[in-house]
């Protein structure tokens, strides 16, 4: 089964689980999907090498467990989910689409500052 999700993109209702250290809302949806079927996980990578030339690479699959509170292994796996979105970014963080506002609700308690980590903006 061929699969596609955009891990970085929350809906209403999300928890927020660390991403880059910081808590920002993230879609479990893919995580309930695996609970209620459980399929190899591959994640892929699409990087732009060029104008219109782009190149996939393919990760080793993602040992997913089954656990006994499927609601905590929702929540574990998409933490999991999110450290390899971080890795993934990290290989290339200019090419991440950055504008999907993740940290909104830590802005909102930060009084609208932005705030900066290293030499990133995360809030």
């Amino acid at each position: 089964m061929l699969f596609r999700s955009m891990m970085d993109q929350s809906r209403p209702g999300e928890p927020e689980l660390p991403f880059f250290g910081v808590p920002a809302k993230t879609n479990t949806s893919f995580a309930a999907i695996w609970n209620k079927r459980p399929a190899p996980v591959v994640p892929v990578a699409i990087k732009r090498t060029n104008v219109m030339e782009f190149e996939m690479t393919f990760l080793p699959e993602v040992e997913l467990e089954p656990m006994e509170d499927k609601s905590q292994q929702i929540l574990e796996h998409s933490k999991l989910f999110n450290k390899i979105v971080e890795k993934i970014i990290l290989t290339c963080p200019e090419q991440y689409f950055w504008v999907h506002d993740r940290f909104r609700i830590r802005r909102e308690e930060h009084h609208g500052q932005r705030v900066f980590t290293a030499e990133k903006e995360v809030i």
